[in-house]
């Protein structure tokens, strides 16, 4: 959780630092919202890896299915 934290606050802090003339308020829901992006993009960069490993499995057990290996 320390780490959560560390990394929300270096998101504030760094928001505070490119926009020093916004209040506390906005400051924190505009990080709330970029860092819920941030998820969400890792999420489908997650799916889309699980994806390609997938059809690369498929391709090899194809394979391997051609050359007898496998049932």
């Amino acid at each position: 959780m320390q780490r959560v934290a560390e990394y929300v606050d270096g998101k504030f802090r760094e928001l505070v630092r490119q926009s020093p003339s916004l209040v506390p308020s906005k400051v924190a829901v505009l990080v709330s919202v970029n860092i819920a992006d941030e998820l969400f993009k890792q999420g489908e960069e997650v799916r889309r890896r699980e994806r390609e490993a997938l059809a690369r499995i498929d391709g090899i057990v194809a394979l391997l299915r051609r050359e007898d290996v496998v049932g």
